[in-house]
């Protein structure tokens, strides 16, 4: 049997430093079509440490988003580091054309994507995206109207700091002092009985909202909160259930 070579055969020998001659081709696979370091090895013929030296030589590397992607401009044809996608001109020659994205960003936010979408789309370094959507009126809190905290959407921690305060927020609409208004006038306990709630404990509390208004009227256990609910639903039931119970058609046990 043949002695296998120590370089397979699609490689070109790791010798080879010089990358230049392929310089418009890696940086069509790498940066435009958005191919893995060893895809585009492979696709080149070269050895993964070979192309990694040379796109850290370049200064190519995805990692840095600011320094990966040059352009030329197509006024002066100086070369620039783009701030976004779609930037053609350099700042000296369209310094307005740098700031172009941001109403984009607003727009994308608002629609739901977050802050690390939002950079990857636009092709803006997350730094940067997070600097100005941070001072944008689009990281307010929703329920006191200060500044929101990492990559929270609606609510800072003050006003929801726990999963169940931004459910009790997208379902009824209060945050969390509301909920500790309606918690310490009723005592901590049922609004309709004397049960003791938990918030530890998997439906230990239940918001009650008027269905027509929105508005929330307490704080009620699982039990009147299920009674209450079908009470509302079919009118005329608890005179039915009164009546069902004083009536004389109760059949006596033989034993």
């Amino acid at each position: 049997m043949d002695k296998l070579e120590d370089t397979p055969v699609h490689l070109k020998p790791n010798k080879k430093i010089d990358l230049t001659g392929d310089h418009d081709r890696i940086v069509d696979l790498y940066l435009t079509q958005r191919l893995s370091l060893h895809a585009t090895a492979d696709q080149l013929g070269y050895s993964y440490a070979t192309m990694h030296r040379y796109l850290c030589s370049k200064e190519l590397n995805r990692k840095g988003h600011s320094t990966y992607k040059r352009h030329t401009c197509s006024r002066c044809g100086e070369t620039f580091v783009i701030r976004w996608i779609e930037q053609v001109m350099c700042p000296s020659c369209d310094p307005a054309g740098v700031d172009a994205w941001k109403a984009r960003a607003e727009e994308l936010y608002a629609g739901g994507k977050t802050m690390g979408q939002i950079a990857k789309i636009l092709f803006v370094p997350n730094a940067l995206m997070r600097e100005f959507l941070n001072a944008s009126p689009l990281r307010a809190c929703d329920g006191c109207g200060g500044k929101l905290d990492g990559d929270r959407r609606k609510l800072c921690c003050t006003c929801a700091p726990g999963p169940m305060d931004l459910h009790r927020f997208r379902e009824y609409g209060i945050i969390r002092s509301q909920f500790d208004m309606l918690w310490q006038r009723q005592g901590g306990t049922c609004a309709l009985c004397p049960k003791s709630l938990s918030e530890t404990e998997k439906h230990g509390v239940n918001v009650d909202h008027d269905h027509d208004t929105g508005c929330v009227r307490g704080l009620l256990c699982i039990t009147c909160n299920y009674v209450l609910g079908v009470i509302e639903k079919r009118p005329g039931w608890i005179a039915k259930v009164s009546l069902y119970c004083e009536s004389d058609r109760h059949v006596q046990p033989v034993a």
